[in-house]
């Protein structure tokens, strides 16, 4: 189905699409694209309206109000009175597609013939011209374990009970990897809908659409049952939802893995409110964010293994404030052997230090923080200015076996150990240097062990 013979919704055959069910639902018109939050008449005018809010909110005239009367709010705009207009539903109007249409349209002609064209996706630009084989191939989309639909204004499976079946027939038993990116998604139902139809789906990528919140979906969803496990869920690049968003979809389709990147999440607990646990959710990345703080995840997710926090450069700790391992109720991240802590805001060997309190930590990522920058930059050294933040790393951390992808072999273990040991002395002769008169102390070697371990932690 091409782009401007997309019929509107209550003539492609989804006989429940009326006026009502067009809130929230995502279009685009002239090039511009929105979101219906209201459908009805207007004072003072005549026939049906649709309240859009633009999602360029420089387009709207208001903010969903019309002669001191309310039909509809901004959700996007900052001020909330700016992003809204009211347009008549009108044919050119795009509502999108459906999952099999856009697979047609994306893999094969209606006839069955091979496609031969450019392809512009989130992903990029592929030339699918030649490879005879391999697109005849992918005309069958039986044969599809991976379905790429990313920008192709997909809005769910369509509620037509014969496209439905026929859905299920051609993509659900081959399908494993469901890209989804950057499409006409408003609405958490369409998505376990969808889910329903290809029940063979293990990798499924939602992001950058434009779900309405909280992300809710109703009992009777096929994919809300639990029967099915999803293994990675994609999520990145959502400003719109939440880290409770995110983690009730998690808990629902039962994921392994999630990615919820580059989304402008903050907080990773509701005030006074406590998540519930997730215990499948083993891999976690929520790259370029602006969290602060982690440790409402550690009793969320049990079982969390890896943990990524790339891009974060918000986050200056794994723990608020100075806690210590004393004062904590529980084990923090119990079951964590990767953290990923790279070009976030650590710039201080305390942080370092309290990263020995995850105890299966193995694997860790710390490049491009100020802290790597500053012990770096301050080497008088220059031929051993990449050494010196490895070296303190990976002595201050006993359990750590590779640091930003390199492996720490036992020989390096043990000579960075004994630079370590060499800097501590060095420092601890600096500080006694600088103390006039120096202390007095009948157990200077007591004195020494004590002031070694104020400052690095693994010497007693």
């Amino acid at each position: 189905m091409s782009r401007n013979s997309t019929p509107p919704p209550d003539n492609d055959g989804d006989d429940n699409d009326d006026d009502a069910s067009l809130v929230g639902r995502w279009f685009s018109v002239d090039g511009n694209q929105g979101v219906v939050r209201y459908v009805g008449p207007v004072s003072g005018t005549r026939g049906t309206w649709l309240g859009v809010e633009w999602a360029d909110a420089g387009r709207g005239k208001h903010g969903g109000t019309r002669n001191g009367h309310r039909y509809f709010r901004c959700r996007w705009a900052a001020d909330g009175n700016s992003g809204g207009s009211f347009i008549r539903r009108v044919a050119r109007i795009d509502w999108g597609q459906t999952v099999l249409a856009a697979a047609r349209a994306r893999y094969a002609e209606a006839d069955g013939a091979v496609v031969a064209r450019a392809i512009d996706g989130r992903r990029g630009r592929i030339e699918a011209v030649g490879f005879d084989r391999v697109a005849g191939q992918q005309a069958d989309l039986r044969t599809l374990a991976t379905l790429g639909l990313d920008s192709l204004r997909v809005y769910g499976v369509g509620r037509n009970r014969l496209e439905r079946e026929e859905t299920r027939r051609l993509l659900g038993a081959g399908t494993r990897t469901l890209l989804l990116a950057n499409n006409y998604l408003t609405r958490w139902s369409a998505v376990t809908d969808i889910l329903d139809a290809l029940r063979g789906v293990e990798t499924l990528d939602v992001s950058a659409n434009h779900f309405a919140t909280p992300l809710v979906a109703p009992p009777e969803c096929g994919s809300s049952s639990g029967a099915t496990r999803l293994d990675t869920l994609r999520l990145d690049s959502s400003p719109g939802l939440t880290w409770p968003d995110a983690s009730a979809a998690a808990a629902q389709l039962r994921a392994r893995a999630v990615s919820f990147g580059w989304s402008g999440v903050s907080a990773l607990a509701s005030a006074g409110v406590p998540a519930p646990p997730i215990d499948g959710l083993e891999e976690l990345r929520l790259d370029c964010n602006r969290i602060t703080d982690i440790a409402a995840l550690s009793a969320q997710l049990p079982r969390l293994r890896v943990l990524s926090l790339r891009g974060n450069r918000t986050l200056v700790d794994i723990l608020p404030g100075n806690a210590t391992n004393n004062e904590l109720p529980v084990v923090l991240f119990p079951a964590l052997e990767s953290l990923n802590l790279a070009d976030t805001g650590i710039s201080s060997w305390a942080a370092v230090d309290r990263l020995a309190l995850l105890p299966r930590l193995a694997t860790l990522h710390l490049a491009q923080t100020p802290l790597f920058e500053t012990a770096s930059s301050s080497s008088p050294d220059a031929a051993r200015t990449a050494d010196i933040p490895r070296a303190q790393t990976v002595a201050r951390l006993a359990r750590i076996t590779k640091l930003d992808g390199s492996a720490v072999s036992a020989d390096e273990r043990a000579d960075l150990e004994r630079y370590y040991l060499a800097l501590c002395a060095r420092q601890l002769a600096e500080s006694h240097e600088q103390q006039s008169p120096p202390p007095s102390n009948d157990n200077p070697a007591a004195a020494t062990v004590g002031l070694l371990a104020k400052a690095f932690p693994r010497i007693p």
